[in-house]
This record gives structure tokens, sequence and C-alpha cells, in this order.
């Protein structure tokens, strides 16, 4: 077998993988339900993946490394951004709307709260890693102290997590909350764009 043709099958058992998990959650979701949307055999799920816990983590670091563009192309505007700070809350609002996102937060909410194993896993590898780097990009790009950056990494988080929590995961209705969707996004992007 080409390596060529078990890298497209790995993809394919990724793929398969996410959007199960996505769907249905990790405890809902069998190898064998992904391996059939895969198109191949439970056999080779597992010649990939040494169980399910494996593959899960190999479908969120997948989905992790796009969500990383996305928040490293905003960082990275900061410079360009620092004296139109009313570009900010557009900018939050595509990262807020970015399927991978709801989809990735979603998942490590969802499976996060049920599985301890993948809740340490999401706290250890992906929580504590990220924010240190948006912290790092912070304290760079606007200039300030490293605890005013790691506060103001945790409080976006924190806000975007809320936000996935309120309109997607719970689907509160917009009238029983006095706020809009926009207005958060709004908020958001003051976390940003304030320096010292």
């Amino acid at each position: 077998m080409s390596r060529t043709h078990d890298k497209e099958k790995r993809e394919r058992i990724l793929c398969s993988g996410l959007k199960e998990f996505a769907k249905h959650s990790f405890e809902s979701t069998t190898i064998d339900q992904i391996a059939e949307k895969a198109g191949v055999s439970k056999r080779t799920v597992y010649s990939h993946f040494d169980n399910k816990l494996a593959l899960y983590k190999a479908c969120v670091e997948q989905l992790l490394k796009k969500v990383s563009i996305e928040l490293t192309e905003i960082v990275s505007n900061f410079d360009s951004l620092k004296g139109e700070s009313w570009k900010f809350p557009v900018e939050f609002e595509n990262l807020v709307e970015n399927i991978e996102i709801k989809m990735l937060q979603q998942m490590l909410l969802r499976d996060g709260l049920r599985n301890r194993e993948i809740g340490l896993y999401i706290f250890k590898e992906i929580d504590l890693p990220v924010i240190q780097k948006l912290s790092q990009s912070l304290q760079e790009k606007l200039g300030i102290t490293s605890a005013e950056a790691q506060t103001r990494a945790v409080s976006f988080f924190g806000v975007l997590f809320y936000s996935i929590i309120v309109f997607d995961f719970l689907r509160v209705p917009a009238d029983l909350i006095d706020f809009k969707k926009r207005d958060l996004i709004t908020s958001l992007s003051r976390i940003f764009a304030c320096n010292k």
C-alpha cells in the first residue's frame, strides 16, 4: 500500500471522525460509525489510531490548527488596526461565526464536561498553550504587562466560550437576553483595541 493512499485514508478517518464527534459527542460516537462514514474497515481505523480517544485528540488537534490560523491573522493585524479600532468588531465577528471555531468549542464544552480525561487534555494541551500564545502576542503588539496580557487572553476566551454557550449551544432566543451578539462582539474587540 502506498504512503499516499495510507495518508488519504487517515485524512478520511479524521474528517469522518470530526463530523461524527461534532454531531453526536465523544461518548455517543462509535468507531464503527466513523469507519463506515470514512469508507474503511474498523481495523483500518485502529491501524491509524490506538483507540477512540487518540482519534478524538487527533481530530481536535487538526481543527485547532485551523482555528490557530484565524487567531494568528487577527493578532497579526493589530498593527494595521491600531488607529482603526472600529474594524475590530468585523474581525471578531468573522472569528465568532467561524464554523470550525463553533465546532471546536461545542465539542470541547460538551465532551470536556462529561469526560474528565478529555477535560484535562483540553486544559493542558489546548487552553493553556493557546492562552499563553495569545498572551505573548498581546504583550508584544500592545506593549502591556505580562499580567495584563494574560488577563485579556483569558477574558477573550471566556467571552468567546460564553457566546457559544448562549447563542449556539443553548440556542437562547434573542428576546430573552438584554444584549445582541453584535454588542458582545464589540465588547470582545475592546479587550484588544485598548492599550496602556
